[in-house]
């Protein structure tokens, strides 16, 4: 699986509803007879990405960090323009650091979905836990 910087932004956009979305799905699947293996894989799937996407974003240099917490994760719909007010930044500079993180994040995710060392990040990072 391959993660794009357009993926990333509507992870990212989504954060806060759609995590407890799957969730719920991933629920209702589970108790459906039969039980669709590939519905539930699916899900498990999507859930993971949320699981590297704030991985990805604990990992952003300070200043992206703050920036990415503030405008996607804090659950507020702050604009480029108040964001800019608040951390005494231009906007031009917060729209470059939010493409610059975008495309950090994007990284992150590939490289974690690629590993080539044989382990399965899933396991690494409990993705069992939200259950």
């Amino acid at each position: 699986m391959k993660v794009t910087t357009e993926k990333v932004s509507r992870l990212l956009k989504g954060y806060h509803e759609e995590p407890r979305f799957l969730l719920h799905l991933l629920m209702d699947e589970q108790q459906k007879r039969p039980v669709n293996q590939k519905a539930i894989q699916a899900i498990k799937d999507e859930l993971l990405l949320f699981d590297l996407l704030f991985d990805a974003v604990m990992s952003l240099k300070s200043s992206y960090k703050c920036f990415i917490i503030m405008r996607y994760l804090s659950g507020e719909k702050l604009s480029l323009r108040e964001l800019s007010e608040h951390l005494e930044c231009d906007a031009s500079t917060l729209a470059r650091w939010n493409r610059d993180a975008i495309k950090s994040i994007t990284k992150f995710i590939n490289e974690k979905l690629n590993r080539k060392d044989g382990d399965n990040y899933e396991t690494d990072c409990q993705t069992e836990s939200f259950l």
